[in-house]
């Protein structure tokens, strides 16, 4: 990751995570629904398959997004950002956008 700020403050807690180059996007991508590696490659045309990939396994370490489990070949198909179950899987801890955050 890049700067560490050595505090405990979620301001700079989540800027340790948030200022890689092309992390913001790939949240961007998340939180407007893209789920699959391909959507998000589709979104991000111009970022590479092996960031794209870096930048997805930090944000699952850090609980900003939750890998999908997949029907197929027994392996992780996606990830996905929120904090609402899919329709027939457990709650999974994720990256809520304000406007979902209720009063």
């Amino acid at each position: 990751m890049g700067a560490t700020y050595g505090q405990f403050c979620p301001v700079a807690m989540a800027m340790e995570l948030l200022d890689e180059r092309w992390t913001m996007l790939v949240v961007r991508e998340l939180v407007s629904g893209s789920e699959r590696f391909n959507e998000l490659r589709r979104g991000l045309p111009r970022m590479s398959r092996s960031l794209l990939s870096k930048r997805l396994q930090q944000l699952v370490r850090a609980g900003g997004a939750a890998p999908t489990e997949g029907t197929g070949r027994g392996a992780t198909e996606g990830v996905r950002a929120g904090s609402r179950p899919r329709k027939g899987a457990g709650h999974r801890r994720g990256l809520t956008s304000p406007a979902s955050t209720g009063p």
